[in-house]
């Protein structure tokens, strides 16, 4: 997706009233992540979603993982992210992160095998692992990431399937 150019970083940490003992902040009211958008409806007629689980933190520790569910089965399909949201038509659903894009790799869905379509697969990314590694310089604390799932509907009109999106924020 080529070099990114410069983007306005937004900062949303929200953080409990400092412990005047300690002089600490916490982030326990830190919410781990805020859907928005609206998905495309899949061709079996399920509602993709785009959920996480755990917390969002540069520091090594447990698995931040953004998971695409009620995927139709055994499609090829990523997840993009980028740093600032938008709600535009996109192949009959809704584009809801804008540029600069980035992207994962391609992963199949899994599901039940075979045909007929349903909604049994799913994806899952690791985006702790990612920021951890530095491979993306523009993922550090403090900032907003927005992310969505695409993938292949081949019962669609368009054989383009979208789920809804979340956001967060990388904390410390």
């Amino acid at each position: 997706f080529g070099i990114p150019y410069q983007v306005t970083v937004e900062n949303q940490i929200h953080h409990q009233v400092d412990d005047g003992l300690l002089g600490l902040v916490t982030f326990a009211d830190l919410h781990s992540y805020v859907a928005f958008c609206e998905p495309k409806i899949a061709s079996p007629g399920c509602i993709p979603s785009t959920t996480a689980s755990g917390f969002c933190t540069a520091t090594p520790g447990p698995p931040f993982d953004i998971l695409g569910n009620q995927i139709v089965n055994n499609q090829f399909g990523l997840m993009f992210y980028g740093l600032s949201r938008t709600e535009r038509p996109f192949y009959g659903g809704t584009k809801c992160v804008d540029h600069p894009l980035f992207r994962t790799p391609v992963v199949n869905s899994g599901g039940t095998p075979g045909y007929p379509l349903d909604c049994t697969g799913t994806y899952t990314f690791d985006m702790n692992a990612l920021i951890q590694s530095g491979d993306n310089p523009v993922l550090v604390p403090g900032i907003t990431v927005y992310a969505q799932h695409w993938y292949r509907d081949p019962g669609a009109a368009n054989a383009i399937g979208v789920s809804d999106a979340i956001t967060f924020v990388i904390a410390p």
